[in-house]
């Protein structure tokens, strides 16, 4: 590579190491957001669950 090159291709694997960085983060973030959503979708329908087996109950037991 020529001299000239040198400070281009400096500044580029710096940008490059900054999107993998950024990239990383990104999934991090994504995962976390993805797992709570999860976690609330299992306890809205496990609370659900919880008050139509009552209502059940209560229905039949009188």
């Amino acid at each position: 590579m020529t001299d000239a090159r040198a400070p281009a291709r400096k500044g580029f694997e710096r940008e490059n190491k900054a999107l993998h960085r950024a990239n990383e983060i990104l999934k991090r973030a994504s995962a976390f957001f993805a797992q709570a959503a999860f976690e609330q979708v299992l306890f809205c329908n496990a609370s659900n669950l919880s008050g139509s087996l009552d209502a059940f109950k209560n229905y039949y037991d009188g």
